[in-house]
C-alpha cells in the first residue's frame, strides 16, 4: 500500500534530513562592518529625579514649602504633648523667627541685584 501525505499545504513537510551545517562566520580582521561604523554611542542625557522635576517647577516649590511647614507644625505638636498654650507659643517664635530670617534674605538678595545693576550701568556713590 502506498502512503498517502497527511501534511497540509501550509505546513511545511518535515523529514528525517538534517540541515548542512553552515561554517561560522568570522569578521573581517582589521575593518570594521558599516553597522558598528553606525552604532557610535550617543552621550546619554542626565536624568533628573522626581524630585528635582517637582522642585524645577513653581507649582512644586509651593507643594514643598507646604509640606516643610506641616512637618514643622506636626514636631510642634509631638513637642507640646497636647498643651495648647505651649505650642501656641513654640509657633509664634517660629513665625517670628522665620520672619527675620526671610527678611534678611531678602534685604542681602535685593543689595546683591543692586550691586550687580550699579555695576552693569557703572554708576558708583562717589
Amino acid at each position: 500500500m502506498a502512503q498517502k501525505s497527511t501534511a497540509r499545504p501550509n505546513q511545511r513537510n518535515t523529514s528525517s534530513r538534517k540541515a548542512p551545517a553552515q561554517p561560522a562566520k568570522r569578521p573581517k580582521s582589521g575593518t570594521s562592518s558599516r553597522a558598528q561604523q553606525q552604532r557610535i554611542p550617543q552621550p546619554e542625557e542626565e536624568k533628573k529625579s522626581i524630585l528635582a522635576l517637582i522642585w524645577s517647577n513653581h507649582w512644586g516649590r509651593m507643594l514643598y514649602a507646604l509640606i516643610g511647614i506641616m512637618i514643622i507644625i506636626a514636631l510642634d505638636f509631638l513637642i507640646s504633648m497636647n498643651h495648647y498654650d505651649l505650642f501656641f507659643t513654640i509657633l509664634g517664635v517660629e513665625i517670628v523667627v522665620g520672619m527675620v530670617i526671610g527678611w534678611i534674605v531678602y534685604l542681602v538678595v535685593s543689595r546683591r541685584k543692586n550691586a550687580s545693576s550699579d555695576e552693569i550701568t557703572g554708576d558708583s556713590e562717589e
